[in-house]
């Protein structure tokens, strides 16, 4: 009985007293937290204008890769496709860096990248790795987001012994994209290839609903016609022109002409391959994939690591006649 009576009362003082201190000291719980990645890439530093603070802050190049992989791909993701990520991330913020003959950031001057993933790259500082990770998975995926980091220090993409302009997106759905016809300029390592392998990705399909008003609002057009017969309502949009992957690049809607990515953002859609509807006074957008479809398609990626493939594989088919290089006196 007295054994009963100290073990009820030990049970007790712990979940009284010692749980409530070990929570109020946060992330002790789950032992210490894991080291950044070792910084030996030339003691390489970046100016990154944080858009959550509105400051510049300097910080060694391979944390700041870590911080990028963190933000742009899910930790649960397979070794290669993170590594693959990392050494997408590294050559896209060296490309900019001012002190490495980059323009820097054209939306902050004064930083060489910006945490924006519109503009430059998104970005997660440790803090807000814990937060959006858990307190249990935080030191798990910290580690294997800084193994993928220490695994290709150094390790960047060129054409022609150039950095490359590291474009990439979350899921193409089937095909990635020419760069010609999404930003009207050719780039002969941005060809669009064939990906069978982001099928998995939960963001290969989308439906949206608006309704006809809201349409017209954001395209700042009359959208809604009457039907043939005079009978119902009909939608006055339709596609001018789209690519061989199914991209829409030029649309009619009412008076004006648009084009894919002018709707996508209008209408906040996850692509410009998209469908359209009409379901009484709503339209119903279906979109297949999310991105702008160059470059490095991250669910593809991941499909592609699943198989078997190497970051270097997976780098070399979304960029075409690349190498994976060190730089220059690693």
């Amino acid at each position: 009985m007295r054994s009963l009576l100290l073990g009820t009362f030990a049970f007790l003082l712990f979940t009284i007293i010692v749980l409530p201190a070990l929570l109020v000291r946060g992330f002790d719980l789950v032992g210490p937290v894991p080291e950044p990645p070792q910084e030996e890439t030339f003691g390489l530093t970046l100016g990154v204008y944080r858009e959550e603070t509105g400051e510049i802050e300097e910080m060694s190049l391979e944390d700041y890769v870590l911080g990028v992989v963190a933000a742009e791909m899910p930790a649960e993701f397979e070794e290669e496709a993170l590594k693959a990520q990392a050494v997408a991330a590294r050559t896209f913020a060296l490309r900019r860096l001012k002190a490495y003959g980059g323009q820097g950031c054209d939306k902050h001057p004064g930083a060489d990248v910006c945490t924006d993933p519109a503009h430059c790259q998104g970005w997660l500082s440790r803090e807000e790795q814990q937060q959006k990770w858990g307190l249990v998975n935080y030191p798990r995926f910290q580690e294997k987001l800084a193994r993928a980091v220490n695994l290709t220090q150094g390790l960047v993409i060129t054409y022609d012994h150039e950095l490359i302009d590291a474009a990439y997106h979350s899921t193409c759905a089937g095909h990635t994209e020419d760069a010609s016809l999404v930003w009207g300029q050719e780039v002969p390592y941005l060809v669009g290839v064939p990906c069978p392998y982001d099928t998995a990705s939960p963001r290969y399909r989308d439906q949206v609903f608006y309704p006809l008003a809201e349409v017209a609002a954001r395209l700042e057009t009359q959208v809604a016609v009457p039907a043939a017969g005079g009978l119902g309502i009909a939608v006055d949009m339709a596609v001018l022109e789209e690519s061989e992957t199914g991209r829409i690049l030029k649309l009619q809607a009412g008076e004006k002409t648009f084009t894919g990515r002018e709707v996508r953002e209008r209408l906040d859609l996850r692509s410009t391959k998209f469908t359209w509807q009409l379901e009484g006074e709503n339209l119903v957008f279906t979109t297949l994939g999310y991105g702008h479809g160059v470059g490095l398609c991250q669910y593809g990626a991941n499909g592609m690591a699943k198989e078997g493939r190497s970051f270097r594989e997976i780098l070399q088919y979304y960029y075409r006649g690349v190498e994976i290089e060190a730089l220059p006196g690693r």
